[in-house]
């Protein structure tokens, strides 16, 4: 908790009264809120905040310590170029040093106020790892800097968890161009902690770009800095991007067509956040560029980092379905538009049918919106309202913009007869009304795109589900369910096992921003069939914002609902999804459209779409991984691994990397058999560090499979086939494997060597089974088999066969899994001929004795 001390004072403040005569306050990790303070010192350290409300003279004689970089000082109602003033910079010091802008501060747009931070030029705000959850290494990045591959370094294609500060906005993209896969995270409200990156970008990052934040609200102006000084916009653009950022507005650039003006002006540009596409390019007097054309040039824009709005249609029906056609392109371009920017001239439509119109363009679009020109109509529509009249469609507009969560920004466009905001140098009706209107911040939605939730259900022991995003949403097992007693071998590592009955995984209250749409990501391992069992389910009781993910009555489909409040939404069900008995991958996607929105994955492909309610923005405190919100409704019975939850609709190439990350999957699709044959080369799919470890990159024998870097090479032992060679030191392969049977196996090596006491480690779900010791063969293109005798397996699917070479110098064909007992699982009959070769299976000293290792001949058996 933080605290605030107070020493000597003549008066003091109650509520939002004025402080003066007052000796010292500390603020330490607290905030506190005044009119305004008089002959005071304030010094704040740790995370805290301190407010003045004041219009005139907020600070007087007063010295304010920001002793830390996360003390910062709010003047609500006075402007940046107010504050930065000797009246006011005079009164601050930073860490005992004078405050002076982009040297020892920023000074800095908050809504209609300012907010003075304490960090120089040189502040780095963005902090990446390696590692999942912030660990590995770590590296610190600044201000507007290209981090393209070069300066990222060790980091290219190798970042998986960030930090970034409260105050600045950092975009990353696969490409180094910007280009390809690409988000922008905004940390406006808090310091934003991405404990996993989006499935896409995971170890797959080569350019990074961070911006300081501006905290703009919504009201601008279409035009210049001037004019919009005069009605008191936040921020301005003038259909070119040749001018900079003042104190008090924030200049947006934009590339009006194909050929103007320069893509390196926004590239360059400092204290912007933000570019326009181009202007009304479905009109021929004005950007003139078809779809294609549009996107095209596309990337250029994306070179910037900045977050992007879409070429802005006339409000024709033309052109919505040119802007219709433009975001589907770029979504299946993988282009990142991060809002849709808008034009509206329709004469004297009421609020709601503004408001329903740019609904229906933000449902169609799932993004954001951006009205950068507006008014009540224009020259070309009648009848032309009186000034007196405009100023009230004005007043009536703006007031439902301000109030419609999804509409961020709108910029008036005054050039319309009778519709003027400034004549003659003066303000009309409606340019009063305009300059009068207080606007809220401009991003109201959560913009940014997160795993809020990511349990591995790896932990060894207790009660507590670690949460791995950063959002700190750790669960809690109820009801005897623990990690010491029911955690099981899984896809990932450890999973945990539910018995059904009443156990199950309680998640913290929270899960209230989907203003981007859900996903929920799971591998499941049900054991019985329970009557509505669930997967997940989050919500506040019964009927009431649900979000489920269940079993649909004791059927074997896979169903989505979300409630709206109490009115559910449609059941979208998957068919026959759900199998007992083995694990499966199921994703679930509910977008924030309104229609089609679900889509449904089992092991990483669609499998059913369909529409039900959209989720809502809203506080859930019944919140829950394999119970039910309803009293009537069964337990999950099974197991359960790497289950995820995110705050946005992933895109099927996020759920199937997702559904291949960090896994180690069959070759083929389908575990090797025990008892059975298991050729090394068909070692399982998943990478580097995943499904093999291999200390040289490529195939440098680039036979049988290319998509790793493990060496084949065609051989010829007993006929034609392939070995895993050139063994280093430290290097493993997986093997998933269905074991049938519960019983002691003979285990037989067939490998090459030229020396002798070579150690083979094989492991079974990360215990040790066995170690097999080869011996010299006399030649690499020699292979001899090693047997171990008595090696209990203990039936199940999908278990983990690993084969770890501690030394290096051998070469592999195959490892194979025999049931002591007659040759081919059938008793000789007497009477009958009893080939010699056909002896019992099961090694030496068992089912034969022999003087010599290998058979020599090769022939029959080997």
């Amino acid at each position: 908790m933080g605290h605030t001390k107070y020493a000597v004072y003549l008066c003091i403040s109650i509520g939002m009264f004025s402080i003066c005569n007052a000796d010292t306050i500390t603020i330490d990790n607290d905030i506190r809120s005044y009119t305004s303070l008089s002959n005071t010192t304030v010094i704040m350290t740790g995370r805290s905040e301190l407010h003045l409300s004041a219009g005139s003279a907020p600070l007087s004689s007063c010295q304010i310590h920001l002793n830390s970089p996360d003390s910062w000082l709010f003047f609500s109602n006075l402007r940046p170029s107010a504050v930065n003033s000797s009246t006011y910079l005079n009164q601050i010091r930073v860490n005992g040093a004078a405050a002076a802008l982009n040297s020892t501060v920023r000074i800095v747009q908050y809504e209609v106020g300012t907010v003075v931070i304490p960090h120089g030029p040189t502040y780095q705000p963005l902090q990446v790892y390696n590692g999942i959850h912030f660990s590995g290494s770590a590296m610190n990045l600044g201000l507007y800097t290209y981090y393209r591959a070069a300066q990222l370094g060790a980091m290219n294609n190798a970042i998986s968890s960030f930090r970034l500060k409260r105050g600045y906005m950092a975009t990353f993209a696969q490409e180094s161009n910007g280009a390809g896969i690409s988000k922008v995270f905004i940390a406006d409200r808090k310091d934003l902690e991405i404990g996993v990156m989006p499935p896409e970008l995971d170890n797959a990052v080569s350019f990074v770009r961070v911006f300081p934040w501006r905290w703009t609200s919504k009201k601008g102006w279409a035009g210049g800095a001037w004019e919009a000084g005069m009605v008191n916009s936040a921020w301005h653009y003038d259909w070119d991007n040749a001018t900079q950022s003042s104190l008090d507005i924030e200049y947006v650039p934009m590339r009006h067509n194909a050929n103007w003006n320069s893509y390196s002006n926004i590239n360059n540009k400092h204290n912007v956040t933000h570019a326009l596409g181009f202007n009304e390019p479905d009109k021929s007097d004005q950007a003139n560029m078809t779809v294609q054309q549009a996107i095209d040039q596309w990337p250029n824009l994306l070179a910037s980092g900045l977050r992007l709005g879409s070429p802005a249609p006339s409000d024709a029906a033309s052109g919505l379905d040119w802007l219709y056609a433009f975001i589907d392109e770029a979504d299946a371009r993988n282009y990142r538009v991060d809002f849709v920017a808008v034009h509206f001239y329709k004469n004297n439509w009421s609020a709601g049918q503004m408001y329903n119109w740019l609904r229906n363009i933000h449902l169609r679009t799932g993004r954001p919106i951006w009205i950068t020109e507006w008014n009540n109509g224009c020259n070309w529509t009648t009848p032309h309202p009186s000034y007196e009249q405009n100023a009230a469609k004005i007043s009536e507009l703006i007031t439902m913009m301000d109030s419609a969560p999804f509409v961020e920004r709108y910029a008036i466009y005054q050039w319309c007869t009778n519709r003027e905001l400034i004549s003659g140098g003066n303000l009309t009706p409606a340019g009063i009304v305009y300059r009068d209107n207080l606007s809220p911040m401009a991003v109201s939605l959560d913009t940014n795109h997160e795993c809020i939730g990511y349990w591995r259900l790896d932990e060894s022991e207790g009660t507590v589900a670690g949460d791995l995003s950063g959002r700190q949403n750790h669960g809690v097992l109820k009801n005897g369910l623990s990690f010491d007693a029911d955690s099981v071998p899984g896809i990932i590592g450890n999973a945990l096992r539910f018995d059904g009955v009443n156990d199950y995984i309680e998640l913290p209250a929270g899960f209230d921003e989907f203003d981007n749409g859900f996903s929920a990501a799971f591998w499941a391992h049900p054991t019985a069939v329970k009557n509505w069992a669930r997967f997940i389910d989050l919500g506040n009781g019964p009927n009431n914002h649900n979000i489920i993910v269940t079993r649909e009555s004791t059927t074997n489909h896979l169903a989505v609902r979300v409630y709206d409040g109490g009115s559910a939404g449609g059941l979208v069900r998957a068919s026959n999804a759900i199998a007992l008995n083995t694990w499966q991958f199921f994703a679930v996607t509910i977008s924030n459209r309104s229609s089609n929105n679900v889509r449904i994955y089992k092991n990483g492909q669609l499998i059913q779409t369909g529409t039900t309610a959209i989720p809502q923005s809203v506080l859930r405190s019944a919140n829950y991984i394999g119970r039910s919100n309803w009293s009537a409704d069964a337990y999950y019975q099974g197991a359960l691994d790497d289950v995820r939850v995110f705050d946005y609709a992933l895109s099927a190439n996020e759920v199937m990397d997702i559904y291949l990350a960090n896994t180690t999957r069959p070759f083929g699709g389908e575990p090797m058999a025990i008892p059975g044959r298991i050729e090394a080369e068909r070692f399982d799919i998943g990478g580097q560090g995943v499904s093999y470890f291999d200390t040289t990159s490529g195939n440098s024998g680039g036979q049988y499979r290319l998509d790793a870097d493990v060496d084949i090479r065609s051989i010829n032992d007993g006929g034609s086939g392939y070995a895993v060679f050139q063994i280093d030191a430290g290097e493993w392969l997986n093997y998933t494997v269905n074991i049938t049977e519960t019983a002691d196996y003979l285990m037989t090596l067939r490998a090459s060597a030229t020396a002798d006491n070579i150690p083979v480690t094989v492991k079974l779900n990360d215990q040790i089974i066995a170690t097999v010791m080869v011996h010299d063969t006399g030649s690499l293109n020699t292979f001899w088999t090693f047997s171990v005798q008595d090696i209990p397996l203990t039936a199940g699917d999908h278990q983990l066969l690993r084969l770890e070479f501690p030394v290096g110098g051998l070469e592999v064909n195959w490892i194979q899994f025999s049931k002591p007992g007659p040759w081919n699982g059938q008793p000789h009959p007497i009477p009958g001929r009893i080939l010699a070769e056909e002896y019992d299976i099961g090694g030496p000293d068992v089912a034969y004795d022999d003087t010599t290792i290998n058979n020599t001949s090769g022939d029959f058996r080997y």
